[in-house]
């Protein structure tokens, strides 16, 4: 029945022109809050086993991830490209600064206020940057400037 239920609003999401991944998303995270509060699927010890393997599944894909790094990055590339990894991290700190404290403000707007320390821990928490590794290794080998957008990522 839940697979169903995300693949009905896939198809419907689908036939709006909207997007179809984030509606099966969004229903399975919906199904899977809901089934967690109460008591619909998950016993507490079986909800354990799958936070579980989730963290242990995230952590080999991490793995497999800087495995496929170790062979696509030399360390003689990136000092070529110093001036590029410099901006590669300023940016993406700047980045994250505007989004934790400028969204922290927005929060503290609609009712939700985080301390400062909290907006610190927003700005450094997670910043790893697999997704964006991820999607630059992803690039075709002859793709323009790859090899500068890797040593920048």
């Amino acid at each position: 029945m839940p697979i169903a239920v995300r693949y009905g609003a896939f198809l419907a999401a689908d036939a709006l022109h909207l997007s179809g991944v984030l509606a099966t998303l969004t229903v399975a995270m919906t199904l899977g809050h809901l089934g967690r509060t109460h008591d619909w699927v998950f016993s507490g010890q079986s909800d354990q086993v799958l936070i579980d393997l989730w963290e242990f599944l995230a952590f080999a894909a991490n793995a497999g991830l800087f495995l496929l790094i170790d062979l696509e990055v030399s360390v003689a590339g990136l000092r070529d490209q110093a001036g590029a990894v410099v901006w590669g991290v300023a940016a993406a700190i700047i980045g994250r600064a505007i989004v934790a404290y400028g969204g922290a403000a927005i929060l503290g707007r609609v009712g939700f206020p985080l301390s400062r320390p909290e907006r610190h821990i927003l700005l450094w928490a997670g910043l790893r940057g697999a997704v964006a590794l991820a999607g630059v290794l992803s690039l075709p080998v002859d793709f323009p400037h790859r090899d500068q957008l890797l040593a920048m990522t």
